[in-house]
């Protein structure tokens, strides 16, 4: 989308506009972080909180809104086109989101801090002289209602505050997995407005959507996750790690013990200077389970832990533990997971009962 450099002066809503993703099936979790982040931020100030949604014909059903609104959202946009497919690409929404903006410019913008959003949002405010900011951790509103950040730097290894005032529109691009979701209010009802998405024939189209190798699935989002301590031993460690993750369609997560040492990248950190996970199976393997650790991934439905200390705190939180050496579990596994003639029995009763979990 081409930007002249002339700037337009917008007239600024009262409203917090939220860019929901939806292209995993459900509502990501980030989404619902977003909406949580809003609603505190519209109930300081008298703001109103609306979703904005870019999906194929039928994709968002009552259902879909419904948990939108018992999340915070008082209005739910959705705009739809026959293009759009699992995963959107900047090309494909840019359009429809600037003339959605030229009718109604909200005050602020919250969406998921991916290239794919950040890309297609910055490019869609840039007539309007919005102020973008990626990178985020956190955004509140001080004393004066001006916006207050939290930024990342360094690769994560450091933030610095900052503070926006003026009357310009904001962009907020925040990080998945900090905020947490809050509790939801089943109570609560949104009206649902659906419109037809603008997208120019040139654009590019979603031909197949490939899933992320272990090592990059995004750890807030996944449904099972294997995660590496020091008991593991060293990098080799979750070299095996990751072969069971693509076993099992699973996301690689790490203690801060193996991140500090090198062993894994701190994107993969579950806890406290970490990722919040909440996925239906958690792993931990060769993990202590320390308080920073538990409070990034409590809220597993099922957790399954492995260690050679039988004292180990990560046994309070789990529903199934086994005191034993870390590898020897993980190579195990793999090698009754792997598809062979001699383990094809034992490789799909294992595969079904983890799946199942």
């Amino acid at each position: 989308m081409s930007f002249d450099g002339a700037i337009v002066e917008p007239t600024v809503q009262p409203t917090v506009l939220v860019l929901a993703d939806k292209s995993a099936g459900d509502w990501s979790t980030v989404t619902l972080e977003l909406l949580g982040d809003a609603e505190l931020l519209a109930n300081k100030v008298g703001w109103t909180v609306k979703v904005m949604v870019f999906a194929a014909p039928g994709v968002v059903c009552d259902e879909d809104a419904r948990k939108l609104a018992a999340h915070g959202a008082k209005e739910v946009h959705v705009w739809e086109h026959e293009k759009f497919g699992p995963v959107l690409v900047p090309a494909q929404y840019t359009h429809t989101l600037r003339a959605y903006l030229d009718e109604s410019m909200p005050r602020l913008i919250l969406c998921p801090s991916t290239p794919l959003w950040v890309e297609g949002v910055a490019a869609a405010v840039a007539p309007y002289g919005a102020l973008v900011a990626s990178d985020c951790v956190s955004v509140k509103l001080n004393v004066r209602s001006d916006l207050e950040l939290v930024r990342n730097y360094w690769n994560q290894k450091t933030h610095a505050t900052w503070t926006f005032s003026g009357q310009r529109p904001w962009v907020v691009c925040l990080h998945p997995g900090v905020a947490g979701v809050g509790r939801p209010n089943p109570a609560l009802s949104a009206p649902v407005e659906r419109h037809q998405a603008i997208v120019l024939e040139e654009n590019v189209e979603t031909l197949e959507w490939f899933p992320p190798h272990p090592s990059r699935l995004d750890l807030v989002e996944a449904e099972r996750v294997v995660a590496g301590g020091r008991g593991i031993g060293g990098p080799e460690g979750f070299a095996e790690l990751t072969q069971l993750a693509e076993l099992l369609h699973a996301a690689v997560g790490a203690s801060r013990v193996a991140v500090d040492l090198g062993w894994i990248p701190y994107s993969r950190q579950v806890g406290q200077t970490g990722k919040t996970v909440r996925p239906r199976l958690y792993m931990a393997f060769g993990i202590s389970g320390a308080s920073q650790h538990l409070d990034g991934m409590r809220d597993a439905e099922t957790v399954v832990a492995v260690n050679l200390d039988k004292e180990a705190a990560i046994f309070s939180v789990a529903e199934l533990g086994l005191v034993g050496d870390a590898r020897a579990v993980i190579e195990e596994l793999v090698r009754l997971l792997k598809p062979s003639e001699r383990a094809e029995g034992a490789r799909a009763g294992a595969a079904a009962a983890l799946s199942n979990v």
